[in-house]
């Protein structure tokens, strides 16, 4: 809910609308951080510097745009072979997208879509999880529907930079990204998509993996 316009406010009001970890502080609330998002309702916001209690009058943490999707987690395995370890993928998988050696499909969605920074254009989201084996660490990837393989990264596509859970990134746009698009029927697929896919190697939260099991929901941010 939105915080009051005028009057009384305090940084109990901060932690009823971003929450926050005690003892409370006036620094634990910059735009961008990991609890006020930095978007149009938080436009009063400090990201740094001087940060008050009344930089916060009328300010709400919801996106003003659709930029959440939600579903319930789920985990499968590729077995390996005799040139490449075994992987563990986490998070919702719908498509076997990138698959090989027996993945199958994973977790599902309760809701797939999202719109980009300006709420002029939708996106369907048919896949994000994170896939960790022991020779290489964590990748992440996503994949949305339809031919997007122009863009050079997802923040390029939507204008988002992060994807999180609460405060926990698992995508960061302005990691290295690789884009390829895959046509409906190549590798097994039932729907065409572009995939972004950060490697182990430039990815700068590769200790965080997708949940494997409840649901969840994932939000965009810049």
């Amino acid at each position: 809910m939105t915080i009051v316009a005028s009057g009384v406010i305090s940084i109990n009001s901060l932690v009823g609308e971003y929450g926050g970890s005690t003892p409370h502080s006036m620094n634990e609330y910059y735009k961008g951080g990991s609890l006020v998002l930095n978007h149009s309702n938080n436009a009063n916001v400090p990201t740094s510097g001087t940060i008050q209690l009344d930089d916060f009058y009328g300010q709400n943490n919801a996106q003003p745009f659709d930029a959440s999707i939600a579903g319930t987690a789920g985990t499968s395995s590729s077995p390996g072979g005799k040139d490449f370890p075994s992987t563990a993928h986490r998070g919702v998988n719908t498509g076997s997208f990138g698959f090989i050696l027996g993945a199958t499909h994973f977790g599902s969605w309760s809701d797939q879509t999202i719109t980009n920074t300006s709420g002029g254009t939708s996106f369907t989201v048919r896949d994000l999880q994170t896939n960790t084996n022991s020779s290489t660490g964590t990748s992440v990837q996503i994949n949305i529907d339809g031919d997007h393989s122009s863009s050079s990264s997802l923040s390029a596509l939507t204008g988002w930079r992060y994807i999180k859970i609460g405060s926990t990134t698992y995508f960061d746009s302005n990691d290295t990204q690789t884009v390829s698009y895959q046509a409906s029927g190549d590798f097994g697929p039932t729907h065409s998509t572009t995939k972004f896919i950060i490697s182990a190697s430039n990815n700068s939260n590769s200790s965080n993996q997708m949940p494997n099991s409840g649901t969840f929901t994932a939000t965009f941010s810049t």
